[in-house]
């Protein structure tokens, strides 16, 4: 009777041959997934094992034949390191990359909306007039409220699959056989919710799977690509100047120092900012697209059939 690692601190099974035959073929069971049976020395990849015929591949001489020997309990099984398994991330790449496009042209919406209406309040003296209820001043309100929300919505579920994308790509590159990260699929994602930390520490994350995507077995000597850098340089410049307009524009508002000519100023000063985020998802774009690629490749040579 076979047991298999799904995950859990416990070994899923017994299970029959003819039912672990069937969990293979509804790819349930990878071949690497961990597995045993009484007979066995230890837990194996199900590749490595008797079930290696169930994958499609020849037999192998080192798959492990149930002759009599010292077994082990499967008592131990919760200290074993935990399995990853590979998942193409082209789709959610895809998702993303077009989640991406909405937010930039969203962003230069908005960017745009407000530009115009803090140019107008500038040339009226610092307000728009209260009772200015015509239809054009209205339908100019009610765009950029509508682009406000649509904004936020697009940010919100982009947000979400990129952390996704950063959890699937930590984990795919251990799944590769990539070894010796320092930062676990869980700390992928924490990294980007601790304050100021998050200025840095997701470059490094993101460059350490990246790598590991592209070359699994040596990854530590492997060069990573310039856009790595582009995208994370943009990012975390567009982030810290956003700050440092907010501050500014805080600080003036609250001291009424700027006057009119403050509004039409706020038109402008956010223009570098606006620069750096449509750079960023740009380059965001080339990085996981090249990722999914690196990936794919890296799984066709390790799962790739042996040739007789």
């Amino acid at each position: 009777m076979w047991y298999y690692n799904d995950g859990t601190d416990k070994p899923n099974g017994p299970h029959s041959e003819e039912t672990i035959r069937q969990l293979t073929s509804q790819r349930v069971i990878l071949p690497t997934t961990l597995v045993w049976k009484e007979g066995m020395t230890d837990w194996s990849a199900a590749e490595d094992s008797e079930l290696r015929p169930f994958f499609g591949f020849p037999p192998s001489a080192a798959a492990v034949s149930p002759e009599s020997r010292p077994t082990p309990s499967h008592q131990n099984y919760a200290y074993r390191q935990p399995e990853y398994v590979y998942r193409d991330i082209s789709s959610l790449g895809f998702w993303l990359q077009l989640f991406l496009v909405f937010d930039m042209v969203v962003t230069i919406a908005t960017a745009a909306f407000s530009s115009a209406m803090l140019e107008m309040m500038g040339m009226s003296g610092g307000s728009i007039p209260r009772f200015d209820v015509s239809p054009d001043m209205m339908g100019k309100f009610l765009a950029m409220s509508g682009v406000g929300v649509l904004s936020g919505l697009i940010g919100l579920v982009t947000i979400i699959l990129f952390l996704v994308w950063c959890y699937r790509g930590s984990v795919n590159a251990r799944a590769l056989g990539a070894s010796g990260m320092s930062f676990s699929p869980a700390w992928a994602v924490g990294w980007w919710f601790i304050p100021l930390a998050n200025l840095i520490m997701p470059y490094f994350v993101v460059k350490e799977f990246y790598k590991a995507g592209k070359s699994p077995d040596n990854w530590q000597s492997e060069e990573c690509d310039m856009i790595v850098h582009v995208w994370f340089g943009c990012w975390a410049g567009s982030t810290l100047v956003g700050w440092i307009i907010g501050c500014y524009a805080a600080f003036q508002s609250m001291s009424f120092a700027g006057g009119p000519q403050m509004y039409s100023q706020f038109a402008y000063i956010g223009i570098p900012s606006t620069m750096l985020q449509i750079a960023a998802g740009i380059s965001a774009m080339v990085m996981i697209g090249r990722l999914s690629a690196y990936q794919k490749a890296s799984a066709a040579t390790k799962y790739a059939a042996p040739t007789a």
